[in-house]
């Protein structure tokens, strides 16, 4: 958006899109199929937030009502007094960090994709200079925000707080909203992850595409620079291009020495900087990402549909596993089946829970909670459900 557009022509921009947006879910839910949405953060994020996070000195804006996208049946008013639509509908509240509402964002099933700083930086960098883009400039508030990953690590947070609170308990588990996934793990342990994540989702692996035929020149030629720079790998390529890099394996400081040769001192010192300030918010991230040896588990342990039950009831009495300290020393927990079995995918594979039947002492049958383990040896599943006392 230019400094010289007119008044709200950010948020009717906003606005159309979203528009759009819900157009084609409509279109998509209708066929019986899933809309997969990619978007960068930094894309959707509520400017407001953005002019937080930047220098005081630097701000254009002192605005501090959130511009919120509402549902397209919704009037699109925000008061600094009530976040809320007019017609006082909780659908389209703002507590997220992005420019649409809490209730569409609560809607999505999401995916976070990252990238080690050291190999992210310099490769948004050189694709800006190769394009002579003014934001190929280390220094500007621009470039440092707009691969800060920050951004992705709010969304997490908030679909942590609002959405998926026992995810953060649980750090390692691999069926759990939201996912994080390293960008590396997803090109060169692609099957892996790929598979987990279409079992997770719901989505036909069958579809998953791993050829294509390079883009055409005159498919090319319709495309903005920028774009053209960005899919450039993608559109000359007729399969998936290996990158080499592992978790683990990114040493920044060897990396450094590559921009030097690529970029000159000056340059390479200040990319330096931008990635080692950019390492808490992504080894925050790397805590919860998907790994491809627990989604290589997961992914042969997939819910079935015709795998038989067998039904168990876990009376909870004590033990090492399910207690917690009080004032009168050590009693059993409560809301185990939550917090200690839901999140764990030897003891749940990912079906919806369902009520089960409990007969207790008054002979009367009283609805609990149950889960399904995923299918064993036997070719079977555990339903289960859990009796406190």
């Amino acid at each position: 958006m230019t400094d010289d557009a007119p008044p709200g022509a950010d948020k009717a921009t906003y606005q159309d899109g979203f528009n759009e947006l819900q157009q084609h879910i409509t279109i998509v839910e209708q066929e019986s199929k899933t809309t997969f949405i990619k978007e960068h953060p930094s894309f959707m994020l509520d400017p407001t937030v953005v002019a937080q996070r930047i220098p005081p000195l630097n701000r254009k804006s002192t605005r501090s009502c959130p511009r919120v996208v509402d549902l397209a049946s919704l009037p699109t008013v925000c008061t600094a007094a009530d976040d809320r639509s007019t017609n006082g509908d909780d659908s389209s509240r703002k507590t997220n960090v992005t420019v649409l509402p809490d209730g569409f964002i609560h809607s999505l099933s999401p995916i976070i994709q990252v990238r080690h700083p050291a190999l992210a930086v310099p490769s948004f960098y050189r694709a800006l200079k190769d394009i002579d883009d003014p934001d190929a400039d280390l220094w500007s508030d621009e470039f440092v925000w707009g691969i800060s990953p920050a951004w992705p690590r709010m969304l997490f947070d908030w679909f942590c707080d609002h959405k998926y609170p026992e995810r953060k308990m649980n750090p390692r588990s691999c069926q759990s909203w939201p996912l994080v996934v390293d960008g590396d793990d997803v090109i060169n342990d692609n099957e892996r992850i790929i598979s987990s994540i279409c079992s997770l989702a719901n989505l036909d692996v069958a579809g998953i595409t791993k050829e294509w035929q390079p883009a055409e020149e005159e498919v090319k030629s319709r495309q903005l620079s920028v774009v053209q720079r960005f899919l450039s790998t993608l559109q000359a390529s007729s399969g998936i291009v290996r990158t080499g890099y592992k978790q683990g394996e990114v040493s920044i400081e060897r990396e450094a020495k590559k921009w030097v040769n690529d970029f000159g001192p000056d340059v390479a010192t200040r990319m330096k900087d931008i990635v080692e300030g950019n390492m808490a918010d992504y080894e925050h991230l790397m805590q919860y990402k998907l790994d491809p040896i627990s989604a290589f588990i997961m992914g042969t342990r997939t819910p079935s549909l015709t795998a038989g039950e067998s039904r168990v009831l876990i009376i909870i009495t004590g033990g090492t596993i399910c207690m917690e300290r009080s004032f009168d020393g050590f009693v059993p927990a409560r809301g185990f089946l939550e917090k200690g079995l839901a999140p764990r995918p030897s003891f749940n594979d990912g079906s919806e829970p369902q009520e089960t039947d409990v007969v207790l002492a008054d002979g009367l049958p009283k609805p609990h909670r149950s889960l399904r383990t995923p299918v064993s040896t036997y070719d079977k599943h555990v339903r289960y459900a859990t009796l406190e006392f």
